[in-house]
C-alpha cells in the first residue's frame, strides 16, 4: 500500500491497515485475548493474517472454473485474522472495517439482463419464493452455471429458519444487504478440515451510526444459530487493545478514536 493511500483518512482500506496492522504485528497476544471475549471462543495464538483476503479455492462458486480464479468480482474480507485454539485447530476471524460509507454493497442481480421480468418479480420482488426457491435468484444461478455450485446460499441451509427475522420485509431482504450476506456465507464456507471456527463482523468509526443501523437489520434477519457467527466492534474498542501511546494518539489524532 502506498503512502498516499495510508494516509488517505477518507479511505475505509487505509482505515483498516491502520487500525489493524499494529495490533497484528506487535500486540497479537492482546489482539487474541479481545477476540476470545469478544466472541466467547477460546482462541490462543493469532498466527498470521491477511488484508483484502480471498479463499484459494472457489468455495462460492464465483470462479468461471474452479482452477481460473478471476481478477475482480470475487468475495472478499478487508483482514482475515486466522487463530488457534487450544484443542490445536483453526479458527478465523473475518473482518469488514467501515470508515464513512453510511451502507453495504447491495446487490445488483436484479437489474441484470439477464435476469427476466417474471423473475425479477417472482424472486427479487417476493421474499416466501426467493428462500424456496433460492436456485432462481441471478447469483444462484450464475453460480450453477459457472460450476454446478449452489453459490451463496447453499451455506445457511433452509432459507426460512436461517432468516426468519424482520418479517415486515416481503421483498428480498437481501438487496441491500448483499455484503452483509456473502462475507457471511464467505466465513461459513470456510469451515473445512481443520477450521472448526469462522466469524464475520463489523468494525466501524464510532460516529459511522447509519453503517451500525444497517448492520443490526442483517444481524435481525438471522436465526439465533446464525447470529452466533456475527459481531460487531467499535473501532475504539480494538485500538485500545494497545497499550502503545504513539499508536493510540495516531488512532486519536487521525480518525479521532481511542
Amino acid at each position: 500500500m502506498s503512502d498516499k493511500e495510508t494516509n488517505h483518512v477518507c479511505s475505509s482500506q487505509a482505515f483498516a491497515f491502520n487500525l489493524l496492522f499494529h495490533l497484528c504485528i506487535d500486540r497479537t497476544e492482546a489482539l487474541t485475548r479481545y477476540f476470545s471475549s469478544l466472541l466467547g471462543a477460546d482462541l490462543k495464538e493469532l498466527t498470521r493474517f491477511q488484508f483484502e483476503f480471498e479463499p484459494d479455492e472457489n468455495l462460492l462458486g464465483e470462479w468461471p472454473r474452479d482452477d481460473e480464479k478471476p481478477d475482480k468480482y470475487v468475495t472478499a474480507a478487508d483482514c482475515a485474522l486466522f487463530f488457534t485454539t487450544s484443542d490445536c485447530r483453526q479458527a478465523i476471524v473475518l473482518v469488514e472495517v467501515k470508515f464513512t460509507e453510511a451502507g453495504f454493497t447491495e446487490c445488483n442481480g436484479a437489474d441484470s439482463p439477464r435476469m427476466s421480468a417474471a423473475d425479477r418479480v417472482m424472486i427479487c420482488e417476493n421474499r416466501s419464493n426467493l428462500f424456496t426457491q433460492p436456485d432462481r435468484c441471478y447469483y444462484s444461478r450464475k453460480a450453477h452455471a459457472l460450476t454446478n455450485s449452489g453459490g451463496y446460499f447453499q451455506h445457511f441451509g433452509n432459507l426460512h429458519s436461517a432468516f426468519p427475522g424482520n418479517e415486515e420485509i416481503t421483498t428480498c431482504p437481501f438487496r441491500k444487504l448483499h455484503q452483509c450476506m456473502r462475507n457471511h456465507a464467505l466465513a461459513r464456507s470456510l469451515r473445512t478440515g481443520d477450521t472448526v471456527s469462522t466469524w464475520f463482523g463489523l468494525v466501524h468509526h464510532d460516529r459511522n451510526e447509519e453503517i451500525a443501523a444497517q448492520w443490526v437489520e442483517y444481524t435481525d434477519l438471522c436465526s439465533d444459530r446464525l447470529q452466533r457467527d456475527l459481531f460487531k466492534a467499535p473501532a475504539s474498542a480494538l485500538a485500545m487493545v494497545s497499550d502503545d501511546d504513539s499508536y493510540r494518539r495516531f488512532m486519536r489524532e487521525r480518525y479521532r478514536i481511542g
